[in-house]
């Protein structure tokens, strides 16, 4: 992964590697002769204490932890650098070099110095700014990405509830209707059963009076003459039971004559099928008749001999 055109491992080594050079940013700072890339080798400045400036940072959370971690790691704070081997209150002579470390390693300037230190600010702030740049379009991407995803699931979980509201709908619509229909059809046996019950009634209010007219009546026959109405009772069943008896003579004459009915076509069917076989038995026995000779036609007797012929 590249952060500002560099990669990570790239970026570590080019700052904090012993190399000979500072890379920040795309550009490089030299470092002073004899001395490698690493800040521990600085040491040979000598008490010389560098003049405290407050660096531009750039204003962001990962920036600034990085400015106090470097700060904390060199005893002081990002805004008052202090290199390694820098007595603190040293005196500085102008347009001196002072590079005692025991041994000379040559001349380097503060201009250079503090150069180099920029180019190596510039280029960490950078840096930082990139990856905080790739960080924030990760983000952005990732956040674009669960939002599509979070918008096509709304969007079927939309569809699948108006299909299952649609359906719930046609459903509902037919359990109305048929509960209709079955409310219609419990009104008409309702009706129907109103109907029988009133007919029920009404037969069995005539039946009542029927009784309390024919009670009335045979107290009325008795009253006038005793024994009328017993002897009406018998005979009322009497004729009763001939009635059902005549019902039931004529329902078997009924029967009878069908039957009767019946055997007449199988025997007529039966003697014609007699006929018919006579018929074809009489008509094989002799030979079939010839047509009817015309009038013109006449018998020829032969020629008689004369009398002295033998």
């Amino acid at each position: 992964m590249s952060y500002g055109g560099l990669s990570a491992s790239e970026s570590g080594a080019s700052i904090l590697s012993g190399g000979q050079s500072w890379n920040s940013g795309g550009k490089t700072a030299k470092a002073p002769a004899g001395q490698s890339g690493d800040l521990s080798s600085l040491t040979g400045l000598d008490s010389l204490r560098l003049e405290s400036t407050a660096l531009p940072w750039p204003p962001n959370s990962a920036a600034s932890e990085l400015g106090k971690t470097l700060g904390s790691a060199q005893g002081g704070t990002i805004g008052a650098p202090t290199l390694p081997g820098i007595a603190d209150g040293a005196p500085l002579a102008d347009g001196a070099d002072r590079h005692t470390d025991g041994n000379s390693r040559g001349g380097a300037s503060l201009p250079d110095e503090r150069l180099a230190l920029a180019d190596l600010r510039d280029g960490i702030a950078d840096q930082l700014s990139g990856l905080f740049g790739f960080m924030n379009q990760v983000v952005n991407r990732e956040r674009v990405r669960h939002a599509s995803n979070v918008s096509m699931m709304m969007r079927r979980v939309d569809k699948d509830l108006k299909s299952t509201y649609e359906s719930m709908k046609e459903m509902l619509g037919n359990l109305t209707k048929q509960m209709a229909m079955l409310v219609r059809e419990v009104e008409t046996s309702r009706e129907q059963v109103r109907a029988i019950q009133q007919k029920y009634t009404t037969a069995r209010q005539s039946v009542e009076t029927q009784a309390q007219y024919v009670l009335e009546l045979e107290a009325v026959l008795d009253g006038q003459c005793e024994g009328v109405s017993s002897a009406m009772k018998q005979l009322n069943e009497q004729s009763v039971g001939k009635s059902q008896a005549m019902a039931k003579n004529a329902e078997e004459n009924r029967r009878r004559e069908l039957k009767l009915r019946a055997e007449n076509e199988r025997l007529r069917a039966e003697l014609r099928r007699a006929k018919d076989a006579a018929d074809l038995l009489s008509s094989e026995g002799r030979p079939p008749l010839l047509p009817e000779m015309s009038a013109s036609w006449t018998r020829r007797s032969p020629p008689t001999p004369p009398e002295g012929d033998p």
